[in-house]
């Protein structure tokens, strides 16, 4: 990453992964509080990512992933 040395990102990395499922549930309260409609988005982490629908898994997954990556740029 530009600007970032490999330890900086080895730590934003390490720090995601440590607070990963606190991070989910706090971007799903944001969400939900947002929403104006009824809320059937996922609740924590594991309802999306092990979501029964496989497109819908698909989809918070590349979400989840997409996240991730822009939280530590």
């Amino acid at each position: 990453m530009p600007g970032h040395t490999q330890q900086q990102t080895r730590d934003a990395i390490q720090l995601v992964e440590e607070n990963f499922d606190n991070l989910y549930r706090d971007c799903a309260l944001m969400s939900a509080v947002t929403n104006t409609g009824q809320n059937d988005e996922p609740r924590n982490f594991q309802e999306a990512w092990y979501h029964q629908n496989k497109e819908k898994r698909q989809n918070w997954r590349v979400a989840i992933r997409k996240e991730i990556k822009d939280m530590i740029r």
